[in-house]
């Protein structure tokens, strides 16, 4: 029964590692239009917080 939890809980985990991989591949297009285009730099003026945690970090 131990295993079987085990077992369950690093499928669980596997699976939130993958969605996760799978949504910062999915901001890496949009982030890269930001930068492209100038808006990346208006949002770190307006909104410098999305640098603090790491949002605009992650996407490059």
């Amino acid at each position: 029964m131990k295993k079987e939890i085990e077992a369950s809980q690093e499928n669980a985990l596997s699976l939130c590692t993958e969605k996760v991989l799978l949504a910062q591949q999915a901001c890496e297009p949009v982030a890269n239009l930001l930068f492209m285009t100038g808006v990346l730099e208006i949002i770190s003026i307006v909104n410098p917080s999305l640098f603090l945690h790491g949002f605009v970090y992650e996407a490059f």
